[in-house]
């Protein structure tokens, strides 16, 4: 069971199987009432879409240049990709379980090859050697960056509200790791620029550049050590192999269209 805390802002994209536990003045229960699953589906896939198609652009930018932030922007705007796939089959995304969920959905529809193009972005299966390292990458990246941010109050609810990082990554991502590995691997790589994002706002950067890395090259600190594994799990992935992740993605993004036109969901 997936549980989340959600603001106001953020209520026109509840899961429409929501179940409000603390709703006091019904906002949530109000919003989930009056809207159908097929007009909550529509605009989470085109929040997703826009997502996705900025960050393609942006590793489209910069492959040529800068061939590890184009991997930043394929990873990062394919976690949208991913949650489209599974909606284009008329089955709720998970914020966290979001391969595992997938391969159901895709497995559900007889397209297990969208399945294994879609986690190769993430560098499935190969990546699976290396989980133990992701995962204490992650566990580390949290602990050095949480305080900073919790001090700054920018970043995920998450970070703002618990003073440190123990008791997320207990709950949170550890039994992840311990239910599905490949679920692992894409947390950790969805995590990083997501975390990412709203270290840009601390130092002054609204948007998410297309050349990931520039910023912090003159900077040092808690925003740059969690840079600088980030860096170092992006290493993993061969140069050479981005310019066809690229191509993968943009295929993936075609093929949501496609199917979510059969759903008449587009």
């Amino acid at each position: 069971m997936d549980v989340g805390h959600f603001g106001e802002s953020q209520i026109e994209d509840l899961p429409h199987d929501t179940c409000p536990i603390y709703d006091p003045m019904h906002v949530l229960t109000k919003t989930l009432r009056k809207r159908t699953k097929k007009q909550l589906w529509q605009s989470m896939i085109q929040k997703n879409t826009n997502l996705t198609e900025t960050h393609l652009q942006k590793a489209r930018s910069t492959l040529q240049s800068d061939p590890y932030s184009a991997l930043c922007h394929i990873q990062h705007g394919s976690a949208g990709l991913g949650s489209n796939l599974i909606l284009a089959t008329g089955a709720a995304p998970s914020t966290r379980r979001t391969i595992s969920k997938l391969e159901a959905a895709m497995n559900k529809i007889r397209r297990s090859d969208l399945f294994d193009e879609y986690i190769s972005l993430y560098g499935i299966p190969e990546a699976l050697e290396k989980t133990d390292f992701l995962c204490e990458q992650l566990k580390q990246g949290c602990r050095e960056v949480w305080s900073y941010m919790n001090r700054k109050a920018v970043g995920p609810a998450y970070m703002v509200q618990q003073s440190n990082s123990e008791p997320w990554f207990r709950n949170r991502i550890q039994p992840i790791f311990e239910h599905d590995k490949r679920d692992l691997v894409w947390i950790v790589l969805v995590e990083y620029p997501f975390i990412l994002r709203f270290i840009f706002n601390t130092i002054g950067i609204d948007d998410f550049p297309e050349h990931v890395f520039e910023p912090f090259k003159s900077l040092g600190g808690p925003s740059t050590y969690w840079v600088n594994r980030y860096r170092r799990i992006l290493n993993l992935v061969p140069k050479s192999s981005v310019p066809n992740l690229l191509s993968t993605a943009d295929k993936l993004n075609a093929e949501v269209k496609r199917l979510a036109d059969e759903k008449h969901l587009s």
